[in-house]
């Protein structure tokens, strides 16, 4: 039989985690409109790169280039 562990998070843990998602809603809410429907809809939404391509009509390299430049503007930001 497998193990289930749970892990506990402190209030102060929890709190900075929250703060922490705020600050990357808004980042993502100032990207340009494709970048950010390309982002939202592969990580909020669990789509894939083909799901997204044909959704809003933009080749798979676009969409895969959307989400990299975002991930990149995320990092640089919270660096």
């Amino acid at each position: 039989m497998s193990k289930m562990s749970f892990v506990t998070w402190s209030s102060e843990e929890h709190l900075i985690a929250k703060e922490l998602s705020q600050l990357i809603d808004q980042e993502v809410d100032r990207m340009p409109p494709t970048m950010r429907n390309v982002f939202t809809m592969s990580r909020n939404q669990a789509m894939t790169i083909k799901d997204i391509s044909l959704e809003l009509s933009l080749s798979e390299q676009t969409v895969k280039n959307n989400i990299s430049l975002a991930l990149n503007k995320l990092k640089s930001k919270f660096k």
